[in-house]
C-alpha cells in the first residue's frame, strides 16, 4: 500500500485512517469545507471589492444574544436586522450581535456592510 490513494488521501501519509468503506465527500466530491470557502469568497468579493452590503439568513431560536457575522474583521459591521420580515433594533452593530425575543424558528435576516 506504499503511495497508493484512497480517497484522494496517500497511504503514507494518511495511514489507517485512509482505509474508509465510502468517500467522506459523497459522490459529487463536494464537502463542506468547500462550501464554506466559496460563501466567504463570495462574502469578501462582496464586502470589499464589490463594496455593497450582504444580507445572511439564519434560523434562530430565542431568546438570546447571537453574534452573526462570518467575518472576523472590525470593519464589517451589520446594518439592519429583520426578525420574520420586520424591522429590529435591537442589535449592537459594531459587536454585530441580534439582541434576539423569544420564540422557535425565528428568520433572522442580517444586513452586513463595511
Amino acid at each position: 500500500m506504499n503511495g497508493t490513494r484512497i480517497n484522494n488521501v496517500s497511504s503514507k501519509f494518511a495511514g489507517r485512517r485512509a482505509r474508509r468503506r465510502r468517500p467522506k465527500s459523497g459522490v459529487w466530491q463536494t464537502s463542506y469545507h468547500e462550501i464554506e470557502h466559496g460563501l466567504l469568497n463570495y462574502l469578501y468579493l462582496s464586502l470589499y471589492v464589490n463594496q455593497r452590503p450582504e444580507v445572511l439568513h439564519f434560523k434562530l431560536d430565542g431568546p438570546g444574544k447571537h453574534f452573526v457575522s462570518l467575518a472576523d474583521d472590525a470593519s464589517v459591521r451589520i446594518g439592519g436586522v429583520r426578525i420574520n420580515g420586520e424591522l429590529w433594533a435591537d442589535f449592537d452593530g459594531r459587536e454585530r450581535s441580534v439582541a434576539l425575543p423569544d420564540g422557535k424558528g425565528l428568520e433572522v435576516a442580517v444586513t452586513l456592510i463595511s
